[in-house]
């Protein structure tokens, strides 16, 4: 029987294609907030009103995971037709032109070319949902939650890398050719290195469904078939809410540090560093966890309400210390609640189909991300406190719900 260890560097290829495709999402975050609400930014021109750079700035936020919605969902199924290495390749190909677009899109200061890369980039996300599907190809029942958390590690890593390698590669104070081009054009190199490692040394045996019929309808048609499913659609509900709590933090606490505590991308990119090592202290406890006596249940219900608490408090400080602690510590507490409901996710499909559930819970990640985006232009006449709220509220519902329906 082949190790833990073993198993999972079979789909190392894999697991790079995902720290590429997250190495550019935490990129461009703390670099799009900065570049686009700083008048003095070449990206969009000084005249530009302030409500239409919090137009850009929410569209910048929101074409990635509406465009996700539309392409994981079909490159999921794709991927269950005719296996995941095809697809995992042409993904990551896409990605890589997709940070080329973007890098030319700042280059010449064309607003609406780095958004149609930032579109690309979400349409190509395909990335987690396969490489989700083939972890549980090759995991056993007990193994299950635990090879979901090393998923994510690698999740953090990319988290990690994108705005430290970001901030280096376009700080012209350690280079004197560096600028804020730099860090596209070095994420599309290592994102081609990906696509030619996956399609030399992927390896992993295929099970492939070549009977599956597909449809580009696909992604409309995914959620009125997750929702006649009892289990799913009450886990859709869940996760809905949690994520998109999740992302009216993630995406406002940006805003806040760059609009009141006036951060730059160097300050926004290590307060993001700083989160994901918080994601990878949590996955290190993970294990711990998991021999706990509590079920997977309560650990996602506790874990879910620890960070609406995280939130409430959050929105109540303006203070920088505090908001970075709190912020280190909903991410050491995301991970309990994100792995155990992942694997809920899976135990409710066939093996056969886990590229389709995956295709579910990837949608309706995009579908919350892309409901915070849209809710960033409510700052304007809410505020970013009343915002960071309003996320926490969502989370704690998501327990709630979690309670009352799958309670054990």
């Amino acid at each position: 029987m082949q190790s833990r260890l073993s198993k999972f560097f079979m789909v190392a290829p894999a697991l790079l294609a995902i720290i590429v495709d997250y190495f550019g999402w935490g990129l461009v975050y703390p670099l799009a907030t900065e570049m686009i609400n700083d008048p003095q930014s070449s990206l969009v021109p000084g005249t530009v009103s302030l409500q239409m750079r919090e137009f850009y700035l929410s569209l910048s936020f929101l074409l990635y995971p509406l465009c996700m919605f539309f392409g994981s969902s079909s490159l999921g199924d794709l991927s269950d037709i005719y296996g995941r290495k095809k697809i995992l390749f042409l993904c990551t190909l896409g990605i890589a032109a997709s940070f080329i677009c973007m890098g030319i899109g700042l280059f010449v200061s064309n607003i609406w070319l780095f958004l149609l890369g930032r579109a690309i980039s979400g349409f190509m996300a395909g990335t987690v949902p396969i490489a989700q599907a083939t972890v549980i190809d090759i995991s056993a029942p007990d193994d299950k939650p635990f090879n979901l958390a090393l998923l994510s590690l690698t999740f953090s890593i990319g988290l990690v890398l994108g705005p430290l390698i970001g901030s280096l590669l376009s700080d012209k104070a350690l280079v004197s050719w560096f600028s804020c081009t730099t860090p596209f054009f070095f994420s599309a190199l290592l994102a081609f290195l990906a696509a030619l490692w996956i399609k030399i040394k992927f390896n992993h045996v295929e099970r492939t469904n070549p009977t599956k019929t597909f449809s580009f309808l696909r992604p409309l048609t995914l959620f009125k078939e997750a929702l006649q499913n009892s289990q799913i659609r009450t886990l859709v509900l869940i996760l809905f809410l949690f994520q998109f709590g999740a992302s009216l933090y993630i995406q406002t606490i940006l805003i806040f540090l760059n609009s009141t505590l006036h951060y730059t991308s160097m300050g926004l990119g290590l307060f993001w560093v700083v989160m994901g090592l918080g994601f990878i202290t949590g996955l290190g406890l993970l294990k711990k966890i998991t021999r706990a006596v509590l079920s997977p249940t309560r650990i996602i219900f506790y874990s879910l309400l620890s960070q609406a608490l995280c939130l409430f408090i959050s929105s109540f400080l303006v203070s920088e210390i505090p908001l970075w602690i709190l912020g280190f510590l909903f991410a050491v507490i995301n991970p309990s609640s994100y792995a155990f409901l992942m694997a809920l996710f899976s135990d409710v499909a066939s093996q056969e189909s886990q590229g389709w559930v995956m295709g579910i819970w990837s949608a309706v990640v995009s579908v919350a991300f892309v409901s915070g985006g849209i809710c960033n232009n409510l700052i304007p006449e809410l505020g970013i406190d009343p915002v960071i709220f309003i996320g926490g509220v969502l989370i704690a519902l998501s327990g709630f719900v979690l309670r009352k329906a799958l309670k054990r």
